[in-house]
């Protein structure tokens, strides 16, 4: 039975996949991450949601098990079809969280596993993790938004390449390719992710939420335009400007201490 342990408490939460051996994923699964998606979306002190897994994939994405079951059925095409859709309904809403998302990512992080990692604002994998698109292997292609998200993040060349051969590739070569932002040691990509938590997490949440509007939209002449709004926004903030004036009594005192 799959499960997601979704632990939270304070500023960073922790969503494990944990459906083994290969962390698949079906109706059910999408199911439960809808549900953890909502409460995060209405957690107020959460800045942080780092998906994890233990053992030898990270998700080998959408349950092929499933698939066998369904190809010969009459509305199989149709069933599947509307799975891969619901995929990208929920990977589009972990996109959209009004928090910083990361997938510490080990092992094997393919197909829907890759989405969801796509999906997230940073990805660090493990040294020893590999990766990719196999699905046109199957006479299938990625579609729970990772022909959009792999262009987007790194260039139509490097996605044209590796979901039109299928090719599964080392964590170091997609790395290499932007795919993903940070290499950990062995055993250590829960242990990085956290330590880049750490230093997103004192952000307020409304700084967050107006950094990742601009992203969102980013490179246009609409961001542009964003990041000015926002910036008047944020300078009304409370918060801000709490932190405005720390900073600079901070700053300040080492001035006062040798001017006396």
């Amino acid at each position: 039975m799959f499960g997601l342990s979704w632990r939270h408490g304070g500023r960073i939460a922790l969503v494990e996949l944990n459906r083994p051996p290969a962390n698949a994923i079906g109706l059910l699964q999408i199911e439960q991450l809808s549900t953890v998606l909502s409460e995060i979306e209405a957690s107020h002190e959460c800045r942080v949601v780092i998906f994890h897994s233990s053992g030898r994939f990270f998700s080998a994405g959408a349950d092929i098990k499933l698939m066998a079951e369904h190809v010969d059925h009459r509305e199989g095409a149709e069933a599947m079809a509307a799975m891969g859709a619901a995929m990208q309904a929920a990977f589009g809403r972990v996109e959209k969280l009004p928090v910083v998302t990361i997938a510490a990512i080990t092992g094997i992080c393919v197909g829907g596993g890759l989405e969801l990692a796509l999906a997230c604002d940073m990805r660090v994998a493990d040294g020893g993790a590999s990766t990719g698109f196999p699905e046109m292997r199957i006479g299938l292609l990625p579609a729970a938004g990772g022909t959009q998200r792999l262009t987007r993040i790194a260039g139509p060349a490097v996605a044209s390449r590796l979901i039109l051969t299928g090719e599964i590739i080392p964590a170091g070569k997609a790395h290499g390719y932007g795919i993903f932002q940070e290499l950990a040691e062995p055993g250590k990509a829960l242990e990085k992710a956290m330590e880049l938590a750490g230093m997103v997490s004192a952000a307020p949440r409304v700084t967050i939420e107006a950094i990742k509007r601009c992203l969102a939209v980013a490179p246009s002449q609409e961001g542009y335009e964003m990041e000015s709004r926002e910036t008047l926004a944020l300078h009304r903030q409370p918060e801000t400007k709490a932190l405005i004036r720390a900073f600079f009594e901070r700053s300040a005192k080492p001035a006062r201490s040798a001017a006396g």
